[in-house]
This record gives C-alpha cells, structure tokens and sequence, in this order.
C-alpha cells in the first residue's frame, strides 16, 4: 500500500532528522505526510506527540502494526 510505504519512509527520515538535531527539516516532512494523509492514524500521532525521540518510537510502532495488519490482509486475500 502507497500510503504505508510513504509514511514508513517520512518516519524513518524524521527519525533520522531528528537523531541529528535538525528538527526544522523533521518538521517540515511531518506537515508535508500530515497534508498527504491527515487521516492516518501514524500522522495524526507525529503531529500530536511532537518531536520527541520517544514520540518517534511510538509512532514507529503504529507503523510497525499497520503494516503487519497490511500484510495479513494481502496474505488472507490472495488465497
């Protein structure tokens, strides 16, 4: 799914961004996904949670479970 791919790889860049100090450029991908996809559940979490690392974890992890429940749906509907 596009739009898993697109938040997983913002994800990973803000963490990046961030783990490097420059919160700015972090900041601008999230308004960035958060204009793409404001009803994502991930998104919703970076914008509310702030910049903090333990924010990026938590969000990572809803990613994580999305998609897992992606891949199980793909997995139970190409039977």
């Amino acid at each position: 799914k596009q739009e898993a791919r697109d938040v997983q790889s913002t994800a990973d860049l803000v963490s990046r961004y961030m783990g490097q100090g420059q919160t700015k450029e972090a900041q601008a991908l999230i308004a960035r996904i958060a204009a793409k996809y404001p009803d994502n559940p991930a998104v919703i979490g970076m914008k509310n949670w702030g910049y903090t690392t333990d924010a990026l974890a938590e969000w990572k992890a809803i990613i994580d479970e999305q998609n897992k429940k992606n891949f199980f749906e793909n997995s139970v509907l190409r039977k």
